[in-house]
């Protein structure tokens, strides 16, 4: 099949699914070419093979650690009275039933609900039917140093079953299992507003592009309710993208290994109130090559005496501009401000995007350097910026 064939396959999936794979085989008779693409689109057994080879379906029960991190999630947990989860991207189950069993063994007396969605439908298939799974999909936990591994061979006793050589989940745990076909670059963003307490979400968004990433993400956290948990793999944990929705959880006893907790989209600080101050406060200023600018910001060096959340962890004098480091709630900030009264924020592990500063008069965001960039900025405006920064960062992290 011819390269330009190859890319127009690429190109559909990438468009419709957010998904990208450059190394995935043809095996369609080149008979078929002038249809592929239609076929593709309108024939589900075309779709199937051309979809698995996207689709990696390494699964199986109690993956990495899940016991350890769910079963502190759920312990976390405020309100345990009625637990409702998602596992998005299920591949065959292996995850939601892992979850299932882990609350029917460890919280018998909580309610719970499970979403397994999934865009594959074969993989549907054997999370409605509650198998078969092998020997390796259900035991490869005891390979694996885990402090509930005995726990898990008694979980393995009591809610699977052997029909014909394979496993199956019993009756009970299946009836807590729901199972949608779902494709995340598609979802309506209004369909799930604030219904999990748990999203789990591993080695999923690995597969999608940028622009997926986009319009994904957001949908996600919406799905979530406010501080419930975000799971996903700790590469996908490193994204930035990601934590302009969700704050670091980490769990306790196992090193480097997280889980995300959703912070509020609403909080009380109002944008408009921010962008009220840049009118009132944005008035032509002389540009100025040499002006004494420790003594212009006298003020900004006295905040921390009076402000117990702000401290100045360095502060550096350069020809044109005095850098700041700033500690503001346990976060590090970094601002320029420079002789012609043009302050620049760096936007580094905290993410100031729901304040939409670039949306402000005489302010615009430099993706190049990650920064925000305010020309015309007196003194006053200055200090109100770091305030703003202080009340949406108390309201993130309390």
């Amino acid at each position: 099949m011819s390269r330009q064939k190859l890319h127009s396959i690429n190109e559909h999936f990438y468009n419709k699914y957010g998904m990208l794979k450059q190394d995935f085989k043809i095996e369609i008779d080149d008979s078929k070419n002038e249809q592929l693409l239609i076929d593709i689109e309108n024939n589900p057994e075309v779709f199937e093979k051309y979809f698995k080879q996207f689709a990696v379906n390494e699964t199986y029960f109690f993956r990495e650690y899940l016991p350890e991190i769910f079963l502190q999630i759920i312990q976390n947990m405020e309100n345990k009275n009625e637990v409702r989860i998602w596992s998005c991207g299920c591949s065959t189950g292996c995850e939601a039933y892992s979850m299932a069993v882990l609350l029917e063994y460890f919280f018998p007396d909580i309610k719970y609900l499970i979403l397994a969605s999934d865009i594959n439908k074969s993989n549907l298939q054997i999370v409605k039917n509650a198998g078969p799974y092998t020997e390796r999909d259900v035991n490869r936990f005891k390979n694996m140093p885990s402090v509930y591994n005995d726990d898990l061979t008694n979980i393995v006793k009591r809610y699977f079953y052997i029909n014909e050589n394979y496993f199956y989940v019993n009756d009970k745990v299946k009836a807590k299992i729901e199972v949608e076909e779902l494709n995340l670059n598609l979802l309506d963003e209004n369909k799930y507003i604030e219904v999990f307490d748990i999203i789990f979400c591993r080695n999923v968004l690995f597969y999608f592009n940028e622009n997926a990433w986009d319009r994904i993400v957001p949908k996600l956290a919406n799905a979530l309710k406010i501080h419930g948990a975000f799971v996903v793999s700790p590469y996908e944990t490193a994204k930035r993208k990601l934590l302009d929705y969700f704050d670091l959880a980490p769990v306790k006893s196992l090193t480097g290994v997280y889980y995300l907790m959703r912070r509020p989209l609403k909080n009380n600080i109002n944008p408009a109130e921010i962008k009220n101050v840049m009118v009132k406060e944005n008035k032509k200023l002389k540009t100025a090559k040499k002006i004494d600018l420790n003594d212009e910001l006298k003020q900004i060096d006295e905040l921390p005496k009076n402000y117990s959340d702000i401290a100045i962890i360095n502060k550096k004098n350069y020809s044109d501009f005095v850098y700041y480091n700033f500690n503001i709630c346990n976060c590090s900030i970094i601002f320029k401000f420079y002789c012609d009264y043009t302050l620049r924020l760096k936007e580094g592990d905290v993410s100031f995007k729901i304040l939409k500063f670039e949306e402000f008069e005489n302010c615009e965001f430099d993706e190049n350097n990650n920064e925000y960039i305010f020309k015309n900025c007196s003194i006053k405006l200055f200090k109100k910026i770091i305030f703003y920064i202080t009340g949406y960062l108390r309201s993130i992290l309390k």
